[in-house]
């Protein structure tokens, strides 16, 4: 991940509340195929990479970044704004002759992920994670619930399979109205055939 990736994610939430959203932000627009390079692990809250929290404190400590936290029900509850300095150097780049930015494409999806809840986030990149180890999705939302303690028929779930649905049909180009008036269960078996056609296990070259 570059510092410039980070720094429109940033930019984009205007301020970014808490690093666990940050974490599964990025983790599910790799799966959107947005060109982040970051390795990530299952840990206990999903999905985690040591390189974007590395980077996120590189980027505090040279001063592009602005951290702030508040106490929390599980210790510090951290947030970020972009400095004054990391708003030139970025219209600065815009300025150069030729500058690619490749991260802009992904700007309204980035900004509708940022919008949810960070559990919810988390739910939603276990279930990715583990499909994209290898389990059809139903194996994947069984695992994640497992993995999570979570009821796999409950409305977490539910949410959650709804953001994996609402992103990956953008991998397709395919487009679904009207989900609002149908019932959960009907919802839930459309996301499910939707998401395995969309969404396959991992092969090589996309793991």
């Amino acid at each position: 991940m570059t510092p410039l990736q980070l720094a429109r994610i940033v930019e984009w939430a205007g301020t970014l509340h808490s690093r666990k959203r940050l974490q599964k932000v990025v983790y599910l627009l790799q799966t959107l195929r947005c060109p982040i390079e970051a390795e990530y692990t299952l840990h206990h809250y999903g999905p985690y990479s040591a390189d974007v929290a590395r980077l996120t404190d590189q980027m505090t400590q040279a001063g592009l970044l602005i951290e702030t936290a508040e106490p929390g029900p599980g210790g510090p509850q951290y947030s970020y704004r972009l400095s004054e300095t990391s708003k030139a150097q970025i219209q600065a780049l815009h300025e150069r002759p030729g500058f690619q930015d490749d991260i802009l494409a992904f700007k309204e999806v980035t900004r509708r992920l940022l919008k949810y809840n960070p559990r919810e986030l988390e739910i939603a990149s276990t279930v990715v994670y583990f499909r994209r180890q290898g389990d059809a999705l139903d194996a994947a939302t069984e695992h994640t619930a497992a993995f999570k303690s979570i009821d796999p028929e409950g409305e977490l779930m539910g949410r959650a399979l709804e953001i994996v649905g609402s992103l990956l049909q953008q991998i397709c180009g395919g487009a679904r109205r009207g989900l609002q008036a149908v019932s959960r269960s009907a919802l839930q078996l459309r996301q499910h055939r939707f998401v395995t056609r969309c969404f396959p296990a991992s092969t090589a070259g996309y793991a």
